[in-house]
């Protein structure tokens, strides 16, 4: 993993990523000492994106199976602000 500054992640861009690329490196971005961003392989978004759905599916579940169990409902509001679906329009 490397780390860097916001200012050197701007100077050295292409450089930062070829090496998320290339070498499947997570690059950390600091401002102000802090880190705020990170660079990492697509492969590491399109886990965790599967990730996020298999527990949208199971918070689904769970609701599904509470509601034939007789308990509570759960509002459709909430379980959005549950799976971070909040403020999307639907369709």
């Amino acid at each position: 993993m490397v780390t860097t500054s916001s200012t050197d992640a701007r100077a050295k861009f292409a450089d930062l990523l070829n090496r998320v690329i290339y070498n499947q490196e997570t690059v950390i971005i600091e401002r102000h000492g802090k880190p705020c961003a990170a660079m990492i392989p697509i492969h590491a978004v399109e886990t965790i994106q599967r990730l996020q759905i298999l527990k949208a599916q199971d918070r689904v579940s769970k609701a599904l199976e509470d509601e034939r169990e007789g308990k509570e409902p759960i509002l459709v509001e909430e379980l959005k602000r549950q799976l971070g679906l909040e403020g999307l329009e639907e369709e």
